[in-house]
């Protein structure tokens, strides 16, 4: 495994999400580290309790794998599926959630749909509204559309099909 230092270029990158006693919430991997923070901001259940995050780089998509698979392992998140759907672990949410005076998250949360995801696994996203698909359909047709509603950033397939942001 091949932790690099913070001045490196590489995108694969693992995080960690914590609580305000340094409970570890959630362990995660993204090559795009702002889509996803944004993503969780938006969307995890969890984050009501996030306090703090800390960030790795590593220079392979292996050796970020790899290194996510340990860190749930061995650090046991109260939010993580992957790699942590023991009876133990559902357990240790039920309590954590239940202290917390939140067994409410217990209940399903919004539809998901699985999408492909780059490199390997599947990325889990809410079911689109037909404003997002009026999104996605102009993305598709190669226009420039807007990465997150109200947010400062735009995003534009280039004749490449690589993604280029903008500010607005």
């Amino acid at each position: 495994m091949t932790e690099i230092t913070a001045d490196s270029r590489s995108p694969y990158r693992l995080y960690r999400w914590f609580d305000d006693e340094q409970v570890v919430l959630y362990i995660g991997r993204s090559s795009q580290l702002a889509i996803r923070e944004h993503v969780h901001i938006e969307s995890a259940r969890w984050m009501d309790f996030a306090a703090s995050s800390t960030v790795q780089r590593y220079e392979t998509l292996d050796d970020l794998m790899d290194a996510e698979r340990e860190a749930i392992k061995t650090e046991r998140p109260i939010f993580n599926k992957q790699h942590n759907d023991t009876p133990e672990a559902k357990q240790r949410l039920r309590s954590y959630l239940e202290q917390a005076g939140r067994l409410d998250l217990l209940e399903p949360g919004p539809k998901m749909i699985a999408r492909p995801a780059q490199g390997n696994g599947v990325t889990a996203l809410p079911e689109l509204s037909p404003e997002d698909e009026a999104r996605k359909a102009a993305w598709e047709a190669g226009e420039s559309v807007e990465l997150f509603p109200g947010g400062p950033w735009r995003m534009k397939r280039t004749a490449t099909n690589a993604h280029q942001f903008n500010t607005l």
